[in-house]
């Protein structure tokens, strides 16, 4: 975040613009300001005293750091305590990935707390932190071009590489999220969809929709051979993240995964985001070369897709 001179304050709003203030309360004005003065934000001297410090995200933006006491004095409801109980999530944007990191990481070792996992969908990218006082930020980078054309109406897949360990696959499907949830995690719906292989007939599906369950798949090739591959389910928020191990019977590629679902929803649709995280970097990027993946990933979306037109009838 570059530090920024106070634009000013001429006029309060006009018809065609609106400035924003988001008021938060504070145990220690002069901490926070030190805090936030080393993450680079300038602030206001002009509307900042021993109650309050206006720090500035930009010429339209701006945080009122207040003193418990005159926020209090304000009215309203009773103050949270933000170390234990969230009530906003507070974003700001920066430059580029590596200007999130650069933000994130300094706040770390200024004493703030992670908050959440980092969050990579290719044309986004998001981590965040609670500051001193626990109240929650994210900081994130957007591709607003990519982003427009992933919010498009064609379900285009996306495939590429997210840090020096996992590949991020990307799609959007024409279901509501629960319905798509439901798809990964019901046998019965997984064997409708994962078992519609041109080269393969699936003969075993297990799922134990729980965090420690097991799963189990088993296909049949044509050429009568067998293929399975097994796992532990280690993360299932329904309906917008799954986390699961990764074992085959007979191990095709160095050292192990476990696979990262995310789902989200888009109005009428929802956004798929899988990240497969390797234990060995060389084995992501044989991956990312080889054609196996996206074609194995297209005919299982399309047969997701097949599956989803089916169950919305």
């Amino acid at each position: 975040m570059k530090s920024r001179a106070a634009a000013g304050l001429e006029v309060m709003s006009t018809p065609n613009e609106v400035l924003f203030f988001l008021n938060l309360p504070t145990a220690d004005l002069k901490r926070t300001r030190a805090f936030y003065a080393e993450l680079g934000f300038a602030f206001d001297a002009r509307f900042s005293n021993d109650q309050a410090q206006s720090m500035i995200l930009s010429d339209k933006a701006y945080v009122m750091w207040l003193s418990q006491a005159f926020f209090d004095s304000f009215g309203g409801h009773g103050r949270p305590d933000p170390h234990t109980t969230t009530a906003a999530f507070n974003c700001v944007s920066q430059p580029s990935r590596a200007a999130v990191d650069a933000l994130v990481d300094r706040a770390l070792s200024l004493g703030a707390r992670p908050a959440g996992s980092t969050q990579d969908h290719g044309f986004m990218y998001g981590r965040s932190f609670y500051d001193l006082d626990g109240h929650c930020w994210e900081v994130t980078w957007m591709d607003v071009d990519a982003a427009v054309d992933c919010g498009g109406d064609n379900n285009e897949l996306m495939i590429s590489s997210s840090g020096e360990d996992r590949i991020r696959i990307l799609r959007p499907v024409e279901a509501p999220i629960d319905r798509v949830f439901a798809a990964y995690t019901e046998p019965a719906l997984l064997e409708r969809w994962c078992g519609a292989c041109n080269s393969m007939t699936m003969i075993e599906c297990a799922f134990e929709a729980r965090v420690g369950g097991a799963y189990r798949y088993v296909w049949k090739t044509r050429e009568g051979g067998r293929v399975a591959m097994s796992g532990e389910i280690l993360e299932l928020e329904a309906p917008t993240r799954l986390v699961t191990s990764e074992r085959w019977d007979d191990p095709w590629y160095e050292g192990s995964a476990h696979i990262e679902w995310t789902f989200h929803a888009d109005g009428a649709r929802t956004i798929i985001v899988q990240e497969v995280v390797f234990s060995e970097p060389s084995t992501r990027d044989a991956m990312l070369t080889s054609n196996d993946l996206a074609n194995g990933m297209s005919e299982g979306f399309a047969a997701l897709d097949r599956l989803l037109s089916e169950t919305s009838a």
